[in-house]
């Protein structure tokens, strides 16, 4: 009797615990069937929390490049007026530098828009450049035909085309930051131009181009004239920083049949540098024509004037020798010329720059009676 009894018990007891677990068991399938919908239920939210967020995204992008746009619309405008109303050359170039640095592939954003949209930005910009220079370049401006500075008083139209043309290397700081932080290159309106004439084998070959590119060829001559007239200008705007050549026609006169002389002692390291500056980008516009086979469009007025220009420095400061401009037959580049002495820099770029017909330049000490 005992016997049966401590059976009936544990028989009992398997049985309840038997119906607890099968409680346990039912209540845990619908607690992971809970949990499986609350998880369906994340899901869906992630996804709509993604699909909200790539919403953002485009509507982020959307607003970045429309003001973008109309922001760039609009500076082009005012830095253009800026640069054909206004008469002093400086104010001029002022001008034409601040509407290169307004066009819109200038703000172009890598992290969202590809390579064909920063191609279809450089096509804009092109275009603009076309429409502008049409207005610029008269009938009666003949190719070939370039500031004399003697007996010719430029236009308007011309001082400003030769404005642009000396401005259109400018790179908006903003675009070199972003490109050096996000790896690209940042482009002036100068590399998209020569892109585009280096694309003309491929298009004569048939080959398919950039739009861009073959807007650039459709219009090859004029762009041409204008890259020999950017070469032209800042031997122009050199020669007014170191003399009187600008002011009127009698000075330039004098200075043709007299000579003229310029200390350089009394110019800052920084002013120098600005004037190199000016002659390395002569010099690298005429190095860039004669590798596309472009004959050089000069003024015999610069070199006539150059070849009667004396410059004086201290006993003990003229530099005694050249140094090549090309390093493993690439030109140095513009920051190289900033590194170096910036009176030897001169002496090396005018003699570079007027290379066909090198002037007479003298660098001796300056003499107690020049003036």
């Amino acid at each position: 009797m005992n016997t049966f009894k401590c059976f009936l018990i544990l028989a009992l007891g398997l049985s309840f615990a038997a119906c607890d677990t099968k409680k346990k068991l039912d209540n845990m399938a619908s607690t992971t069937q809970k949990l499986g919908a609350t998880t369906e239920g994340m899901g869906q939210d992630m996804k709509e929390v993604k699909a909200s967020s790539n919403s953002l995204d485009t509507k982020t992008q959307l607003t970045l490049t429309s003001l973008r746009h109309s922001e760039s619309a609009r500076h082009i405008t005012d830095n253009y007026n800026a640069a054909f109303y206004k008469s002093a050359p400086d104010a001029k170039l002022d001008g034409a530098a601040m509407f290169f640095m307004a066009m819109e592939f200038q703000a172009w954003y890598p992290e969202f828009e590809n390579q064909e949209k920063r191609e279809l930005l450089y096509l804009e910009a092109v275009e603009l450049m076309i429409s502008k220079t049409g207005e610029l370049v008269s009938d009666d401006m003949e190719k070939g035909q370039y500031w004399t500075w003697l007996d010719y008083v430029p236009s308007n139209e011309f001082l400003t085309l030769s404005s642009l043309a000396a401005a259109m290397s400018k790179i908006d700081p903003l675009q070199e930051y972003r490109a050096k932080s996000l790896g690209f290159k940042a482009m002036s309106f100068y590399d998209v131009l020569k892109e585009g004439l280096a694309a003309k084998a491929e298009y004569l070959q048939g080959e398919q181009i950039p739009k861009y590119q073959q807007r650039i060829l459709e219009h090859e001559t004029t762009f041409k004239y204008i890259l020999n007239l950017r070469q032209n200008y800042f031997q122009a705007m050199v020669i007014s920083k170191l003399s009187k050549f600008e002011e009127a026609p009698w000075d330039r006169a004098w200075m043709l049949m007299f000579g003229w002389s310029v200390d350089l002692d009394t110019y800052e390291k920084a002013e120098l540098a600005g004037i190199n500056e000016y002659l390395w980008k002569s010099y690298e516009t005429q190095d860039y024509l004669k590798s596309i086979g472009e004959p050089l469009r000069g003024n015999d007025a610069f070199g006539q004037a150059y070849a009667k220009g004396e410059f004086y420095m201290a006993p003990g400061h003229a530099p005694v020798r050249s140094k090549s401009l090309y390093r493993n037959g690439q030109l140095i580049s513009l920051e190289e010329t900033k590194q170096s002495s910036p009176k030897l820099m001169l002496l090396n770029l005018i003699k570079a720059t007027f290379r066909d017909t090198p002037p007479q330049v003298r660098f001796n000490p300056r003499p107690q009676s020049a003036q």
